[in-house]
């Protein structure tokens, strides 16, 4: 707007001010700025040695993804960027989630170095990712990590908030069991008609605190 102040004036350079850009300027200058993010990283990629960890994610409207997190060292810093997020368009075997890694490696020209994570189809000795990325580079070296994010964020919360948490995640799983197991559907409920008619009685001579 600079320019055009300076070419045809102050005030017409305000009336473009009021000329709405088009439905998709925003998201078409978001793809140029994550392709240039991505085209440096995979730069630093071909010339760093650097570890993968894998993780399998299911969005909202339940598809699955598979991420992809880089970890390298750079100019004496440790670096931790979103390698890529990709759909799992078929099964979630080692095969399928080692081609989806392999392609991208493939297309980007980045040299396998390592590989972390845990889930079976990625960690299987034989026929799991672990294997097929051991096929491509024997030296990688492979760390079952089981730290869910959950747990990590739950480390900082206050203890009120924490129990809140404990509880929506106890109840539900407790709900399932119940559902399944008829015999233990019966006992709670048992437990639970005693408990409440005794605190019912009790109650008729004073009020509970």
């Amino acid at each position: 707007m600079d320019l055009v102040s300076i070419m045809i004036g102050e005030q017409a350079s305000q009336q473009l001010l009021k000329v709405p850009v088009s439905n998709n300027t925003i998201c078409r200058r978001i793809d140029d700025m994550a392709e240039d993010i991505n085209y440096q990283l995979v730069d630093l990629l071909k010339v760093k040695e650097n570890a993968l960890q894998l993780d399998e994610a299911t969005d909202n409207s339940k598809d699955a993804h598979l991420i992809c997190y880089v970890q390298f060292i750079h100019e004496a810093n440790f670096w931790e960027n979103l390698m890529f997020c990709k759909p799992i368009t078929g099964g979630t075997s080692g095969q399928e989630l080692f081609d989806i890694v392999d392609s991208y490696m493939d297309e980007h020209e980045i040299p396998w170095k390592n590989c972390t994570d845990g889930a079976r189809a990625m960690s299987g000795r034989f026929q799991g990712l672990q294997a097929r990325i051991r096929n491509k580079a024997p030296n990688a070296l492979w760390t079952h990590c089981i730290i869910h994010r959950e747990a990590l964020a739950a480390e900082s919360l206050s203890k009120d908030m924490s129990d809140v948490v404990e509880t929506v995640v106890k109840v539900p799983a407790a709900a399932l069991f119940l559902f399944f197991a008829s015999l233990a559907l019966l006992l709670f409920l048992e437990v639970h008609y005693l408990y409440i008619t005794h605190r019912t009685e009790k109650s008729r001579t004073r009020p509970l605190r």
